[in-house]
């Protein structure tokens, strides 16, 4: 499988992923009446395909959830993915 279909499942949250590391904290970006408060931080993962970084977003009733009762195990969705920072051990390519 390449990169750019690995990056689509990545981006459709297909793929189940953990946080290795967070590099910028959850913040609130949004309040709403449905779904509470809306966050975003930045995080680096992991799943079978690699390591990467990525923006992560979530909401109050998501980080309630239970990890076994959440969707891929996480309350978190990736939004988007962070190409230009490069997770240590991974050579780009000059």
């Amino acid at each position: 499988m390449d990169m750019v279909h690995i990056n689509q499942l990545r981006k459709a949250n297909e793929v189940p992923f953990r946080v290795v590391d967070w590099l910028e904290a959850l913040t609130p970006v949004v309040v709403s009446d449905e779904l509470g408060t809306m966050y975003r931080g930045c995080i680096m993962a992991e799943d079978g395909y690699g390591k990467y970084a990525a923006i992560v977003g979530t909401t109050d009733m998501l980080l309630k959830t239970p990890p076994e009762s959440a969707p891929n195990g996480t309350p978190y969705r990736i939004l988007k993915l962070e190409k230009r920072i490069v997770p240590f051990g991974r050579q780009m390519n000059a």
